[in-house]
């Protein structure tokens, strides 16, 4: 085996020692999305986007949410259920959050799960298995 051959070799199995393991079955993403605030009366309404592309439903997916103000100062204390996330769905729910005005949302944290469940599995790193994005101004994160 020539040099050159034995160089790309061991790149190849460097390459491949860290290559991200496959995911396994049991750890389904849910793509969460701060999709839209809406100014309601006295409130301001959120879209949220859950996005579940596994074959996986989840029958319980209960968080806590803090709402911060555009100062950093936290607004709003809520516990947002998103179950049932059904297999291989795209679905809506919408939050209305009292006493809040859209234009002075700047953060929206995910906190903790209260409850996560896969059929009747309780799972306990329900915030490891979220992806979050946002397309309001305000940021959405754990």
């Amino acid at each position: 085996m020539t040099m050159s051959a034995r160089i790309f070799a061991a790149v190849a199995v460097l390459i491949g020692l860290a290559a991200a393991p496959p995911a396994r079955a049991d750890e389904a993403r849910i793509g969460i999305e701060l999709n839209k605030l809406e100014p309601a009366e006295n409130a301001c309404r959120s879209y949220i986007v859950v996005r579940n592309p596994s074959e996986q439903t989840f029958t319980a997916f209960n968080m806590e949410v803090l709402v911060f103000d555009t100062d950093g100062v936290i607004q709003n204390r809520l516990a947002m259920d998103l179950a049932p996330i059904r297999p291989n769905k795209t679905s809506v729910l919408i939050v209305s959050l009292a006493g809040i005005q859209c234009a002075q949302i700047g953060e929206v944290l995910v906190n903790s799960f209260l409850d996560c469940e896969r059929g009747e599995e309780r799972l306990g790193d329900c915030l490891a298995r979220i992806d979050l994005s946002s397309k309001t101004d305000a940021r959405l994160f754990k």
